[in-house]
């Protein structure tokens, strides 16, 4: 069975020192069936795929136009629950 766990922090909460851990430390956390997104190797956080996401939700409403900057996004909810079932890991793990 599939595993999501989805971590929201909002800033100044430590989020980042959480991102930070997960990040370096995906090896560990591959060889213990969880996967730790790989969406942003470069960025800790995943701060582009939640734009994408909004701006998917956006499309759908009509009000994308007033968000020009999230036009650029190339994330969306299908990238995403391709990458949770291509990872053999049982616990999949996103930190906003």
């Amino acid at each position: 069975m599939k595993k999501v766990i989805v971590h929201i922090g909002s800033q100044e909460t430590g989020e980042r020192e959480i991102q930070h851990t997960l990040a370096i430390n995906q090896e560990f956390l591959a060889e213990n069936r969880i996967i730790y997104s790989g969406f942003h190797p470069a960025v800790e956080n995943h701060i582009k795929l939640a734009y994408g996401l909004l701006k998917e939700a956006l499309e759908k409403t009509g009000h994308l136009s007033e968000f020009p900057q999230l036009e650029k996004s190339d994330w969306n909810a299908d990238r995403v629950l391709q990458e949770i079932f291509a990872e053999e890991g049982t616990t999949y793990v996103l930190s906003f």
